[in-house]
C-alpha cells in the first residue's frame, strides 16, 4: 500500500484509472472487469450517438457531474501532494452514472437490444451476489472468533501486524471480551486520526517498546497470511516462550490469519 504526504492512498497510472473505470463492474465474477466495462461503455457511446442532442441533455449533465467527482479530487491530490482519490469513494456517485445510462437506454427504440442488456445485467448481478453472500456469510468466517473467545485470558494482550485485520479482530472480540489490543504501526502509516474510530478497542503504537516494555504475560500475535515476521521481531528484542500457533483461512476475500500465542 503506497504512502504520500501522510495518507495511505496511492495514485498510480494506469492502475488508479483502471480501478475507477472498472469499479461498477467488478463484483465477484470470474470475468475480468475491463471486459464488461469496455463492452458496456461502447454500448453507451453507441446509444449516445443515436440520441438527439436535446434528448440527451440531462444524461450529459449527470455524466459530467460524475466525471467532476473524479477530476476534482485528482486536482486537489496534485495540489496538496497528498492523494485523496480512491475508486471506492466514487460509489456514492453511482446514482449519477446509472441515471445517465438509463436515460440513454430509454431513448433506444431497439427494445430487443435493451431487453437483452437488462437480462444480462440481471443474470450477472444474481451470480455475483450469490457468490458474495456465500463468501460473506460462510460459517467458518468466524472460526477465529470462537477460538479466541475460548482461549483468551483476562490479562492477555493482542498485537496486530495489519491495521485492517486488527480493526476486525478488536471490534468483534470487544463484544464479549475486555482485552487490550494494539496495532503495531511499524511502517508509520499516517492513520492515527482515522483509526481513532476503532478506539478504545484498538490502540496504535509505532514501536514494540511502547506496547511491550513493562508488560509481562501472554501475548496474542495476529499476522496476515502464513507469516511469522512479527513473532520473529518480538523474539529478537525480548525473551519469549512460544505456546501455540494456528492458521485460519476464511472464504471472505480469501483472507488468512496466523494467530500465535507467546509469553513474555
Amino acid at each position: 500500500m503506497g504512502s504520500l504526504g501522510g495518507f495511505w492512498i496511492s495514485l498510480s497510472f494506469p492502475g488508479t484509472f483502471y480501478d475507477i473505470l472498472t469499479l461498477q463492474y467488478q463484483g465477484n465474477l470470474k470475468i475480468q472487469p475491463i471486459v464488461l466495462s469496455t463492452l458496456f461503455y461502447a454500448y453507451i457511446i453507441y446509444l449516445s450517438s443515436k440520441t438527439e442532442r436535446e434528448e440527451k441533455k440531462l444524461a450529459k449533465i449527470s455524466a459530467l457531474i460524475y466525471i467532476l467527482l473524479i477530476l476534482i479530487p485528482l486536482v486537489i491530490s496534485l495540489c496538496m501532494q497528498s492523494v485523496i482519490l480512491l475508486n471506492r469513494y466514487l460509489l456514492i456517485g453511482t446514482g449519477l452514472l446509472v441515471f445517465a445510462i438509463s436515460l440513454f437506454m430509454s431513448k433506444d427504440e431497439n427494445y430487443l437490444g435493451v431487453s437483452l442488456v437488462c437480462i444480462c445485467i440481471l443474470i450477472l448481478s444474481c451470480i455475483s451476489n450469490v457468490i458474495t453472500i456465500k463468501e460473506n456469510y460462510a460459517p467458518n468466517n468466524r472460526d477465529w472468533v470462537t477460538y479466541m473467545e475460548q482461549n483468551i485470558q483476562p490479562n492477555d494482550i493482542i498485537v496486530y501486524s495489519n491495521a485492517i485485520n486488527g480493526a476486525v479482530f478488536a471490534t468483534d472480540l470487544s463484544n464479549n471480551i475486555n482485552v487490550r489490543s494494539y496495532f503495531y504501526n511499524n511502517e508509520h502509516w499516517g492513520v492515527q486520526e482515522a483509526y481513532k474510530a476503532f478506539s478504545p478497542y484498538m490502540e496504535i503504537k509505532d514501536t514494540l517498546e511502547e506496547i511491550l516494555n513493562g508488560y509481562n504475560g501472554r501475548i496474542w500475535l495476529v499476522e496476515s497470511g502464513y507469516n511469522n515476521s512479527l513473532r520473529e521481531e518480538v523474539s529478537q528484542k525480548y525473551n519469549i516462550k512460544n505456546i501455540s500457533e494456528r492458521v485460519f483461512e476464511v472464504p471472505y476475500r480469501n483472507y488468512s490469519y496466523t494467530v500465535e500465542l507467546i509469553e513474555k
